[in-house]
């Protein structure tokens, strides 16, 4: 069967194109929750007024990490400078590619690689990135993708050292409000192999606090469970969950 993150990278390889329908009232719905929370992620944005700048432009550098098809980077690419974005699917950064270039921006300000962080340095599997180009982000997003990491903990780690020394890292995900019995249940058996991409049905606030804290990204600490419910659909039928939001600063 394999490891988890060549699962995901498998399923979302070959299911980049239906991603895109069928999510799309959660690609939606989660583009909404960033832009309407901008100024509780940060409130330094391209172009807005905050403390000590004014109106002055200032270079403001976005990390979509698991980006998908860009829904963090495609609610947010307006207020910064450059959105970068890793993810395991080489598909699906085609797609977030795609929509970079629907949206008008040039690959320096807008584009998407295929990368893992948590992968063992090996040129063949990957081409490296320099400590430069993974280094200096003001704002780290993972969007939705947690539950798809063998190693949560690590990962928030790796996306500390990507970040300014103030910068905030977000993550939006799930609430373990289903089983995976009953999430097996509501998906159809040809959609099943989804279920193989999951490591954890969902985040609490005291263990997303502690992943935060560990990995020194507990200044300012903030956990809102988000008040409506998110919907996608698998093959006809609808699936819903709850969610949150969190954020912290490296110290």
């Amino acid at each position: 069967m394999g490891d988890l993150a060549t699962r995901n990278r498998e399923h979302f390889d070959k299911h980049a194109i239906d991603h895109q329908r069928e999510f799309a009232d959660l690609i939606q719905a989660t583009i909404e929750e960033f832009q309407s929370r901008r100024f509780w992620i940060s409130n330094k944005w391209v172009g807005a007024l905050d403390s000590g700048t004014g109106d002055q432009q200032h270079d403001i550098r976005l990390l979509d990490y698991a980006c998908g098809s860009g829904t963090a980077s495609r609610a947010l690419a307006h207020f910064v400078t450059q959105a970068v974005g890793l993810d395991l699917s080489q598909n699906m950064v085609e797609q977030y590619n795609k929509h970079a270039r629907e949206m008008g921006f040039y690959p320096d300000r807008m584009h998407a690689r295929q990368y893992d962080l948590l992968a063992e340095p090996d040129p063949k599997q990957q081409q490296p990135l320099s400590e430069q180009e993974l280094s200096g982000f003001d704002i780290v997003v993972v969007s939705a993708a947690l539950h798809h990491v063998a190693d949560p903990g690590k990962l928030l780690k790796c996306l500390a050292q990507c970040l300014k020394r103030g910068g905030v890292c977000v993550v939006l995900d799930k609430i373990p409000d289903l089983t995976m019995e009953s999430l097996g249940a509501a998906i159809p058996p040809e959609h099943a192999d989804a279920l193989n991409t999951i490591s954890k049905r969902g985040f609490s606030e005291e263990e997303m606090r502690k992943l935060y804290e560990d990995a020194g990204l507990g200044r300012n600490f903030d956990h809102v469970v988000i008040d409506r419910s998110f919907e996608f659909t698998v093959a006809g039928r609808k699936i819903q969950f709850n969610g949150f939001i969190t954020r912290g600063e490296l110290t």
